[in-house]
């Protein structure tokens, strides 16, 4: 073998080593980080320690009561600032609020000059939120604690993170996580994570027939909607989804039907209500609409589709 292709094997090999070396920082959950990484624990308190968060943990975060992440990475770190990136993404997709507080440091070593002004700032901070506040850095351990220490010592309580087994059932947990996709929008999201559940519960069945209804797989809600009626025929909100599933069929007849059975033999039931005004505007009877509108809204006075219904039909 030549000089010149002995020297572009050891160039190809020490290209080949600092690639691995790349892709194993850029992905905490590799088998030789994991043999660093803080364990991600569980607890009441206001302040939860662990390593950087993938995915799987973010559910986790959610679930358990977590609405700010304070993130000690450090994008002037190439690998740091590739991971950052990707928890903003991670952060607005589950609706957490991310605060950067950049700590640089190499196993365990400061290397900024300014170390504990940063260490203040980030602890102030954390001081000053009101929900619960999952804390890290890149492996949980260095830069997370020295942070801990200062947040210990404005009085407020910080322990590592861990799910609480027994607490709260699995069914639960997921129901919680679907609940909070689906009230930020994410209606396919919590869709999947309901699709998890082998025996849902009313509850799940109409947050399913909710989520497949603004998806407009209409098949669907209609189907889940009924298996909440069948599992419990009282369920009122069941009705209610049937009866809009209707409305966007354009079949007013059954749309009626349904709104009529949400309401029984009371009137409190706002949704209901709006749809039965919605058919009544439909048909062009809006007096009867206005007076099905103005009852929504003496149940719940700040019922924002009434509200809007009802001033488009009493303007001049």
């Amino acid at each position: 073998m030549g000089k010149g292709t002995k020297a572009l094997s050891a160039l190809l090999v020490a290209a080949a080593a600092v690639a691995g070396g790349w892709l194993v920082l850029v992905n905490p959950t590799n088998p030789l980080t994991l043999l660093f990484r803080a364990k991600l624990t569980a607890t009441d308190s206001k302040v939860v320690l662990g390593p950087y968060p993938v995915e799987e943990d973010f559910s986790i975060l959610m679930r358990n009561g977590v609405s700010t992440i304070v993130s000690l990475l450090d994008p002037r770190i190439p690998y740091e600032a590739v991971l950052l990136e990707r928890e903003r993404a991670l952060a607005e997709r589950y609706s957490l609020k991310l605060l950067n507080f950049p700590m640089a440091s190499i196993l365990g070593q400061a290397l900024d000059d300014d170390r504990e002004a940063r260490i203040a700032k980030a602890a102030d901070a954390i001081a000053q939120e009101p929900g619960k506040v999952f804390l890290h850095c890149y492996l949980g351990i260095h830069r997370a604690k020295a942070v801990e220490v200062a947040v210990r010592r404005r009085g407020l309580t910080a322990d590592r993170y861990l799910v609480r087994q027994g607490e709260r059932d699995t069914q639960t947990l997921l129901l919680d996580e679907a609940q909070a996709h689906y009230d930020a929008g994410r209606f396919r999201e919590a869709a999947i994570v309901l699709g998890q559940l082998p025996t849902p519960s009313t509850r799940a069945l109409l947050l399913a027939g909710w989520a497949s209804y603004r998806l407009d797989d209409r098949a669907e809600a209609r189907a889940r909607f009924e298996a909440a009626l069948a599992g419990d025929p009282t369920a009122r909100d069941a009705h209610v989804g049937l009866g809009y599933v209707a409305l966007r069929d354009g079949a007013l007849p059954d749309a009626e039907r349904e709104f009529r059975a949400a309401l029984g033999e009371g009137d409190s039931h706002a949704d209901a209500l709006v749809g039965l005004a919605i058919v009544e505007e439909r048909r062009g009877h809006d007096t009867q609409a206005v007076t099905h509108l103005r009852s929504a809204l003496a149940t719940a006075p700040q019922h924002e589709e009434a509200r809007s219904l009802l001033a488009k039909l009493e303007r001049p």
